[in-house]
């Protein structure tokens, strides 16, 4: 049961470590998105 349990969290870590690598090009994508958004106020 605990060799199980510590499978399951090795799991789960490597599972977030994997999202956590997406999180800062979701931030650039994000980033993009503003400044896009900014150009096009400016031309109105």
């Amino acid at each position: 049961m605990s060799a199980r349990n510590g499978l399951q969290s090795l799991l789960f870590a490597e599972e977030a470590h994997q999202n956590f690598d997406i999180i800062p090009a979701r931030d650039g994508y994000l980033q993009a998105l503003k400044v896009l958004l900014r150009k096009k106020d400016k031309n109105k």
